[in-house]
């Protein structure tokens, strides 16, 4: 779909789907891709977010694995312009929590994972195509000591911006490492984000650094930073943190940081967390494998908390909106006590026709226990298919005013 004038690719996450090694993600491409594929693509080519684990990835550097899921690829007309390289292990199942996002950029094997990934993309990316690789924000707030760890960091985000290049220079592909903002998450807010951005990615050091590994010029090497890295806007995470999309999207372009890939997310909106049909909605989601990151809203700023359940069990405070982090249907505004953030999507949505840069707009859903029963779809297909249409009638409505 073009949108302003510049292409946009529309898909989905295949992280809803729980699977670790290569056979379990081939599994999951005929159980739910296929099926997905049929309701949303009949007769036409189907792109779609790819999500590996580092099992996954190791598996297929393998040449069988690789050319296995290359020809299902090409015998499905089906093709990937976006990996999920968040989680680095298993994602849906136990333990999830904050181990979802160890290994982090402070450690040498997030690098590893992501340079895969990127030969990965890199090899499935159709031409003419630019591709993305979205990342956890850094680390887990909790990790960061000192300025040395954000030091850190950044090295090996600017050694895996080398790596690119590199395979730029083999391929001809583009592909963009997009760091996402997240709450608990060294890059938390959009604030967060710039002066990272700003003070260890675009700085003179960092440029010396790149032009070093790269044989680039400080130019080109400046320009391959940019190029390379950018942010994926998550708009459950901004909307947790009470960050209004447009704003954020203007503050970024102000400052220079892309953003090719963004994912149109929906977080739990609470006004009376102590009403008791909410509290048992709350409770039973706090008892699930994933972190629940809240921030408390009241008349005195803002009060954050790590987990659902520490927050369920802090001292009742005078507060008018509580915003939790999981990402619940976006084509669903529950009725009731319980609602979302939906509108925050369909704000940043909205803002793809104005020279916003993105390229490719993500579907990421995985938690509908939280709506009412009546409200969610039969099955997982199903739900997808709500979410895709829901996201694509949104983009095309753009494209008509645009």
């Amino acid at each position: 779909m073009t949108v302003g004038g510049a292409p946009l690719q529309i898909g989905y996450s295949t992280n809803v789907h729980p699977a670790d090694r290569w056979s379990e993600v081939r599994a999951t491409l005929d159980r739910w891709v296929l099926p997905i594929r049929r309701r949303v693509a009949p007769g036409r080519r189907f792109g779609f977010g790819l999500r590996l684990s580092s099992r996954a990835a190791m598996d297929l550097s393998a040449p069988a694995a690789f050319a296995e899921l290359r020809d299902w690829l090409a015998r499905h007309d089906c093709y990937v312009f976006t990996l999920h390289g968040g989680p680095y292990g298993r994602f849906q199942g136990p333990p999830v929590k904050t181990a979802a996002y160890r290994p982090d950029w402070l450690d040498e094997d997030r690098l590893r994972y992501t340079d895969r990934l990127a030969a990965i993309l890199a090899a499935l990316l159709p031409t003419g195509l630019a591709g993305t690789i979205n990342t956890i924000g850094g680390s887990f707030r909790t990790r960061i000591r000192s300025r040395v760890d954000d030091a850190a960091i950044a090295d090996r985000l600017l050694r895996h911006v080398a790596l690119l290049v590199e395979l730029h220079r083999k391929t001809g592909k583009v592909l963009t490492l997009a760091l996402e903002p997240e709450p608990a998450c060294r890059l938390q807010t959009i604030g967060e984000t710039i002066e990272f951005f700003d003070r260890h990615l675009y700085a003179r050091g960092a440029v010396a650094r790149v032009a070093a590994l790269t044989r680039l010029d400080p130019t080109g090497a400046a320009d391959a930073i940019r190029r390379h890295l950018g942010v994926c806007l998550d708009a459950g995470h901004t909307a947790v943190e009470f960050e209004e999309p447009l704003t954020a999207l203007r503050a970024l372009a102000f400052a220079g940081v892309p953003v090719p890939k963004i994912q149109p997310t929906a977080a739990l909106r609470i006004r009376n967390p102590y009403d008791p049909q909410v509290r048992r909605t709350l409770q039973a989601l706090a008892a699930d494998d994933c972190l629940h990151q809240v921030v408390v809203r009241s008349p005195g700023g803002l009060q954050r908390f790590v987990d659902l359940p520490i927050a369920l069990g802090a001292p009742p405070a005078n507060a008018d909106e509580w915003r939790i982090h999981t990402h619940v249907p976006v084509a669903v505004d529950p009725t009731g006590p319980v609602g979302t953030t939906q509108q925050q999507a369909s704000t940043l949505l909205g803002a793809l026709g104005r020279g916003s840069g993105v390229r490719h707009v993500e579907v990421e859903t995985y938690r509908w226990s939280a709506v009412p029963a009546a409200q969610r779809a039969s099955d997982v297909v199903e739900s997808i298919v709500r979410e895709l249409a829901w996201v694509t009638g949104h983009v095309t409505a753009v494209a008509k005013s645009a």
